[in-house]
């Protein structure tokens, strides 16, 4: 940290220095070195730091993710809107944790609240267990199925690129079957004052129900929104079911994001 900084201060006087350098520019060969040095680490089977959480990118094998990891870029949407609006006290209710970075970064910041992270995915789950570990945060319950209307058991296509694993029946995907948990139960038995919910589509069906309006202890929805089928239709119906809630994204911009295939983060704060 202490070479980071020095490093970053004789940026800073190069280019008062020349002038006609900026300092973006002299940043990139260091980004360049971070990158290849999480490489290096990764190679070394040593673990590495991304968004203050220590991971273990060695037992990922896919090269897409370790891309996003290795540029910082991994979970960076979510990680900027969720962590500055998080109160210490939060008791999170987090649906899709995949790996835990965004779960061991959230523990971290409600020291004296709680963390209830859902992951279906055996070996993904596996994974963020050894990292709640790793991190040393004791404020988390991780529970290896999803949340759902109904209490039973459900299909689950897992992907390569697990942050693309869903609910969604794929004949490309290796199939699993996972429990559910009902969502309306875990609500009145957690009374969370926040939820976070990344779960590939998902999450059309959960917030066109009335269960997140009704529980009153619920302060903030963060949300990644996937395109599907009649996105039109899907947000047309939760903006109806949203209203005591106010969106960080309008919906029509939501709606056009989504067109482009692109995933908005979006924030619903209680009015």
């Amino acid at each position: 940290g202490v070479a980071l900084s020095f490093f970053s201060c004789s940026l800073k006087d190069s280019s008062t220095k020349h002038p006609h350098m900026d300092l973006e520019t002299l940043k990139k060969p260091l980004r360049g070195v971070l990158h290849n040095s999480r490489r290096i680490l990764h190679k070394l089977r040593i673990p590495i730091r991304i968004h203050g959480v220590w991971i273990l990118s060695h037992e990922l094998r896919s090269e897409t993710i370790l891309r996003k990891i290795f540029n910082r870029l991994y979970e960076i949407d979510e990680i900027s809107e969720i962590l500055p609006r998080l109160q210490e006290d939060d008791v999170v209710l987090e649906l899709g944790a995949a790996i835990g970075v965004v779960t061991c970064a959230m523990a971290k910041k409600v020291r004296k609240g709680k963390v209830l992270a859902f992951e279906p995915n055996f070996v993904i789950a596996e994974l963020c267990e050894r990292h709640l570990r790793l991190n040393s945060v004791d404020n988390v319950e991780l529970r290896r199925s999803v949340l759902g209307l109904v209490e039973g058991t459900t299909k689950f296509y897992v992907a390569p690129d697990y942050w693309s694993s869903s609910l969604t029946k794929s004949a490309d995907l290796n199939e699993i079957e996972c429990k559910v948990e009902r969502l309306e139960s875990t609500l009145s038995y957690l009374r969370p004052s926040v939820v976070v919910m990344d779960i590939e589509g998902g999450e059309y069906e959960l917030l066109n129900s009335d269960h997140f309006l009704q529980c009153n202890s619920i302060k903030q929805i963060f949300i990644e929104f996937h395109p599907v089928r009649e996105i039109e239709l899907q947000l047309e119906q939760i903006e109806g079911r949203m209203k005591g809630f106010s969106s960080s994204v309008p919906f029509k911009a939501m709606l056009h994001m989504l067109q482009e295939g692109k995933q908005p983060t979006v924030v619903f704060t209680r009015l």
